[in-house]
C-alpha cells in the first residue's frame, strides 16, 4: 500500500510534477494517440465501405421506381457506414488517463476509504495529526507507527473480506509483532470505527500507552491502545509519528496490564444507552428535557427504540397522564447496569435492552409520543406481572428465566399475546401461565429465543382451549 511516498520528475519543458502526476500525464497522452487511430481507421473504413456500396445515381430517364430503389440503397449505405462508426467507438481503448467517467480524478481504495470515514464522521478531510493530540502532556515520547508492536500475527485481516487487506497492508508495514496480548489480534472493523470515533471527536482522547520489555521480545508492544494506533496507522500511514507513554516492563508485567485495562473498562449496555441519551439531549440528562423533543432527538429508526424504552425506565422515571390517564413507565424490580446480580438484582441491561427490541417490534414512524407511551406502558406491566409471577414459583432462578434469550423470547412473545387479549385484557393477565411454564422448563439459558418462544406459545394453546 502506498502511504504517500512520491518522487519528483521533470516533463514538458522541465515542469517538475510528482511521480504519480507522471504517470497520469503520460497515460493521457497515450489514450489521446489511441483514440485518434481508432478515429482515423473507422473512418478510412465507413469511407471505404460507403464508396464501394454507394449506388450510382439514377439517370434522368429513369422511371419513379427506379429512383426510389437507388435512394434505398443509399439510405442502408449511409445507415451502415454509421454502424460501423459506432463499431470503431465501442473498440476504442478504455481510457487510462487517471480520470473516472464524469472526468473526476480516480481515487485509489485507500483514499476511498478515508473518504468514507469523513462522511460518516461528518467532516470533509482528516484533520492535522498534531491536532488529533492536543493537551497530552502525559505522554514522555513520540514514536513512529510503525515501530510500536501492534499485531499479533502478518494477517489480521479477514481474508473472505476486502478492507481486511487494509488491515494486512499495514500490519507488514508495522513489523514488530506484539507478544503481550497473546491471540488478542486487531480486526479492520473495530479499527474503522474507532477512526471514524476520532474524526468525529477531532482528538484522542486517553493516552496511547506502550511497554519498554526489558525481557523477551525487548521491543517496545503497546498494552493498551492498539486500535488507535492501527486507526491513526491506516489514516496516516505508519511513518506518522504519535505521542505515548513509555514505561520499562516485563512480559508478564505488560500482560497483566493488559488483562487489568481490558476487564476495568468493560463498556456495559447501559453505559452506550447513557451516552446515546446524553448525546441526543446535547449534555443535557434526558429527565430535564421534554419527553416529546427527547424521543424525536433519539428515535428515528426502529433500532433506536430499545435505547429511547431503556432511557425511559432507567434514567427518566417517567410519570405522565394521557387523556387522564396515568402512564408510570417504572419497573418493580432491580436490573443491574454493573454487570452483576449480585447486588440483588433480578435482570441484566442488556437483558431487558432485547426485550424491548422484540417487544417493539410493530413500532413504525407514524408513532407519536403519547401512543409510544400507551403501548410501553403495556409492556411494563406485562413485564412486571411476569417477574412477579415467576418470584412466587418455586425453583425460580433469575438467571435461567429472566437471562438475555429468555427474555427475547418473552418479547417476542408479547405482540401476539397483545393481539389475542384484543380490547377485553391485556398481555399482562397471561403472567401466571408464563410463569409457570417458564420454571417448568428449567434452565433455558442456552435454548434459542424462538424455541423458547415456540414453547410458550404452545403452552398458552393448551391452557386457553
Amino acid at each position: 500500500m502506498d502511504f504517500g511516498k512520491t518522487e519528483t520528475i521533470t516533463r514538458n519543458g522541465g515542469k517538475r510534477m510528482s511521480a504519480d502526476e507522471f504517470d497520469v500525464a503520460t497515460a493521457e497522452d497515450e489514450a489521446d494517440r489511441a483514440t485518434e487511430e481508432a478515429t482515423e481507421e473507422a473512418t478510412e473504413e465507413a469511407t471505404e465501405e460507403a464508396t464501394e456500396e454507394a449506388p450510382e445515381e439514377a439517370p434522368e430517364e429513369a422511371t419513379e421506381e427506379d429512383k426510389k430503389k437507388v435512394a434505398k440503397k443509399a439510405k442502408k449505405v449511409a445507415k451502415k457506414a454509421k454502424s460501423s462508426e459506432k463499431e470503431a467507438d465501442r473498440k476504442k481503448p478504455k481510457s487510462t488517463s487517471g480520470t473516472g467517467k464524469r472526468g473526476r480524478p480516480k481515487k485509489e481504495p485507500r483514499e476511498k476509504m478515508i473518504d468514507s470515514m469523513c462522511k460518516l464522521a461528518k467532516i470533509s478531510e482528516i484533520p492535522p495529526l498534531v491536532s488529533l493530540f492536543r493537551s497530552k502532556g502525559g505522554a514522555n515520547e513520540t514514536m513512529k507507527i510503525k515501530d510500536i508492536a501492534i499485531f499479533t500475527t502478518n494477517s489480521p485481516g479477514d481474508n473472505n473480506k476486502k478492507d481486511g487487506e487494509f488491515i494486512d497492508e499495514l500490519a507488514k508495514e508495522c513489523s514488530l509483532r506484539n507478544s503481550i496480548h497473546l491471540s488478542a489480534e486487531v480486526g479492520f472493523k473495530h479499527a474503522k470505527k474507532v477512526a471514524v470515533q476520532i474524526l468525529e471527536a477531532g482528538r484522542i482522547y486517553m493516552p496511547i500507552m506502550v511497554a519498554k520489555l526489558t525481557d523477551g521480545t525487548q521491543n517496545v508492544e503497546c498494552w493498551t491502545g492498539r486500535h488507535r494506533l492501527a486507526a491513526l496507522g491506516i489514516l496516516y500511514g505508519p511513518e506518522a509519528e504519535v505521542p505515548v507513554v513509555v514505561e520499562s516492563m516485563s512480559t508478564q508485567e505488560a500482560r497483566d496490564a493488559c488483562v487489568y485495562a481490558n476487564n476495568a473498562r468493560i463498556v456495559r449496555a447501559f453505559e452506550k444507552i447513557e451516552h446515546k441519551a446524553v448525546k441526543a439531549a446535547e449534555g443535557q440528562l434526558p429527565s430535564e428535557l421534554k419527553r416529546d423533543e427527547l424521543y424525536k432527538r433519539m428515535v428515528n429508526i426502529k433500532s433506536d427504540v430499545p435505547s429511547f424504552c431503556m432511557t425511559s425506565v432507567l434514567m427518566s422515571k417517567v410519570k405522565r397522564k394521557i387523556s387522564g390517564k396515568d402512564i408510570n413507565l417504572i419497573l418493580d424490580f432491580k436490573v443491574s447496569t454493573k454487570g452483576t446480580r449480585g447486588d440483588g438484582s433480578l435482570m441484566m441491561d442488556g437483558s431487558l435492552n432485547g426485550f424491548f427490541k422484540a417487544a417493539m417490534s410493530d413500532w413504525s414512524t407514524e408513532m407519536d409520543i403519547n401512543e409510544f407511551d400507551l403501548e410501553m406502558q403495556k409492556q411494563i406491566n406485562y413485564l412486571n406481572a411476569l417477574v412477579e409471577s415467576l418470584q412466587e414459583q418455586e425453583g425460580f432462578v433469575s438467571k435461567q428465566q429472566l437471562g438475555a434469550k429468555p427474555l427475547v423470547a418473552i418479547g417476542l412473545l408479547y405482540p401476539k399475546l397483545s393481539l389475542a387479549a384484543g380490547d377485553t385484557a391485556e398481555p399482562a393477565d397471561y403472567a401466571n401461565l408464563l410463569a409457570e411454564k417458564l420454571v417448568e422448563m428449567g434452565d433455558i439459558g442456552r435454548n434459542t429465543s424462538e424455541s423458547v418462544k415456540d414453547e410458550l406459545v404452545r403452552h398458552i394453546k393448551k391452557k386457553c382451549n
